[in-house]
């Protein structure tokens, strides 16, 4: 990937941010990842000092809160720091009223535990007058990062993969992570979530690369996520911003305390249930 390549979409994100947040009084999901701090580095760049909401799981922390404290504090930044409760019986309530609130036509793992920070994160905009929040799931669906995509790169090869439609992002489908995390804020909490990535500029000029190209530096070293690092290259050069990715939920730790319902004979009797999910579909069902 050439530097020279990725000023188009630092100019993209900072013209979508600009259409997006005319007031500038947006705040941002940031989690310290490489896909809300380039977001964060656009909206600096744009002459805005969003404030920032980060979840954590009570009593633990994460790479997540560890960074944006980092680039809260070099940038002079208020972050909001969201404790999600994680004990079972919270849990289970929480899922409770995800399934009630949710709009995908069936229960799925990620939607579920992706929603469940914001039962938590919402309350806390609304305390403070927020009512509009930036994010940046959709940029996974460009640099093809999640493990479904992986396998049929694999299966497909690049090429196919693109023609069958697998690089085009389905932007706010009720069947997916954030269209439904977008449709909970929204009708339940009033709040105007907007995906910076999720715009037809911005995914057709991923597509314009083959996607290992998309993770290789200008020298062709492994550089995941490379064309948002040097979008931002005068950001992220000022400190240790860049990082693995990881999903929210998995880097949070929550992930693995919904998964710790399988062990909890309460909510799991004789461990029949393999797989939390399972769990998930006997509280959907009212056997649970």
């Amino acid at each position: 990937m050439k530097r020279s390549d990725c000023g188009e979409l630092r100019r993209l994100l900072i013209e979508r941010i600009e259409a997006l947040d005319p007031d500038k009084k947006a705040c941002l999901a940031l989690s310290g990842g490489i896909d809300s701090t380039s977001i964060l580095f656009a909206m600096l760049v744009s002459g805005r000092k969003p404030r920032c909401y980060v979840f954590h799981c009570a009593g633990h922390s994460s790479n997540d809160l560890e960074s944006s404290r980092q680039l809260a504090k070099d940038f002079g930044l208020e972050l909001i720091e969201v404790p999600v409760p994680v004990d079972h019986d919270m849990i289970v309530a929480d899922i409770r009223r995800i399934l009630s609130l949710h709009a995908a036509k069936k229960v799925k793992k990620t939607i579920v535990q992706c929603i469940h920070p914001w039962l938590y994160i919402c309350p806390q905009m609304q305390a403070r007058g927020d009512d509009h929040v930036l994010i940046g799931f959709a940029a996974d669906n460009y640099y093809c990062t999640t493990r479904r995509d992986a396998k049929l790169l694999i299966l497909l090869g690049d090429d196919e993969f693109k023609r069958r439609g697998h690089r085009d992002h389905m932007f706010q489908s009720l069947q997916h992570v954030d269209g439904n995390v977008a449709y909970v804020c929204r009708s339940n909490y009033s709040i105007k979530m907007d995906d910076v990535y999720a715009t037809a500029l911005i995914q057709e000029w991923f597509k314009l690369f083959p996607i290992d190209d998309l993770h290789l530096s200008e020298d062709d070293m492994r550089l995941i996520k490379a064309p948002s690092i040097y979008a931002f290259e005068d950001y992220y050069s000022r400190g240790n911003y860049y990082r693995q990715p990881s999903s929210y939920q998995v880097n949070s730790s929550l992930r693995e305390f919904h998964d710790g319902l399988l062990w909890n004979p309460k909510y799991n009797p004789d461990h029949k249930s393999k797989s939390v999910i399972a769990i998930y579909n006997r509280i959907a069902r009212g056997n649970l």
